[in-house]
């Protein structure tokens, strides 16, 4: 009998396997990588982690979970067991094919982390422009029938006094650039309501920026103040073993490259990249302070207008109405 497969669609499943704890650092090393096109051979993704790729985050996209095509193992909790460090995984599809006696089968994102993993959850996209489960499709390997859809997974990790925020994200490949670019639109709504504007942040990922660094999303990100963590890396930066094309990346927010790389190894799909990172204080506001509170409300602002303009004209009623919300709590306030 099969497990149940609700819980592991909703929340994400959570795992400790580090053994050490290094003392609290200035710089990061963060590495994200699509594995998909090596999932039916783990052992080479271990080892290169364990070697050439080492870090101490690792974001990795579109992991197997019990499939058949990966010999039914827990890939997540076999490459943290071998790097002893503690993980999260979020499942963005059950593979309806790819199933055996007891297990679910499912693929999706996974934060390796030598770091204190403080909370974790999934974010699962309203807009899913591409139907991975129809009911037409044979439950062949070869359609890739599914049942899920898209996400970001979001963690929060203990770095020094100053916790890092973290997005992991593949976003559709099947559907237009503007299609991405809503998705990414609402990893930056969940980033402005549940976290205040000097809070550190990366969004990284698959992307599957086709356009390279003219995308909606990429542009999507530099309006929202977002650094391109891998400026560091010489022009052109592909990371498609495939396609010469810049099809994921690494932006953050409040934090600066110091070295980066795209890593590769003999892979069939995506290459490896990886940053050396370190926190950029701009400035220092109290949390419950006044102008604290006006500088988020004023950037949400900002952060609205701007993007309905990045690329689609969808987000104009809700730019409007988030406004009209905030005129209308700023005269009951005045009045109080």
């Amino acid at each position: 009998m099969k497990t149940q497969g609700k819980d592991y669609m909703q929340a994400p499943l959570l795992r400790a396997f580090g053994r050490l704890r290094r003392e609290p650092a200035s710089e990061l090393t963060v590495l994200t990588w699509n594995v998909e096109q090596e999932e039916t051979h783990p052992e080479p993704i271990v080892e290169a982690l364990l070697g050439p790729l080492k870090a101490d985050l690792y974001v990795l996209q579109e992991v197997d979970r019990h499939t058949r095509r990966s010999g039914y193992q827990d890939l997540p909790g076999k490459i943290a067991w071998r790097l002893h460090v503690d993980y999260v995984f979020g499942s963005e599809f059950e593979e309806l094919a790819q199933g055996g006696a007891f297990d679910l089968p499912l693929r999706g994102e996974v934060i390796f982390s030598r770091l204190p993993i403080l909370h974790a959850r999934i974010l699962r996209f309203h807009h899913q422009p591409h139907n991975w489960g129809g009911w037409w499709k044979p439950r062949v390997a070869f359609f890739q029938p599914r049942r899920g859809g898209r996400l970001a997974l979001v963690a929060e990790l203990e770095w020094g006094d100053s916790n890092l925020v973290l997005y992991n994200t593949c976003l559709e490949g099947h559907a237009t650039d503007d299609d991405r670019a809503q998705q990414m639109s609402e990893i930056l709504d969940d980033l402005w309501l549940h976290y205040s504007p000097e809070k550190p942040a990366i969004i990284a990922g698959d992307f599957n920026t086709k356009d390279g660094n003219s995308s909606a999303v990429i542009r999507l990100l530099q309006a929202e103040a977002f650094r391109d963590l891998l400026e560091k890396v010489p022009e052109p930066h592909h990371v498609s073993a495939e396609h010469e094309q810049r099809l994921g990346g690494m932006f953050g927010r409040n934090l600066e490259s110091l070295d980066a790389r795209i890593h590769r190894p003999d892979v069939l799909g995506h290459y490896p990249v990886s940053s050396t990172i370190s926190l950029v204080r701009n400035f220092e506001l109290s949390p419950d302070s006044n102008l604290a509170g006006e500088l988020h409300r004023r950037n949400r602002e900002n952060h609205q207008d701007r993007r309905c303009h990045v690329f689609s004209p969808y987000f104009e009623e809700r730019t409007k109405a988030a406004q009209r919300e905030s005129r209308s709590h700023d005269h009951r306030t005045s009045k109080i």
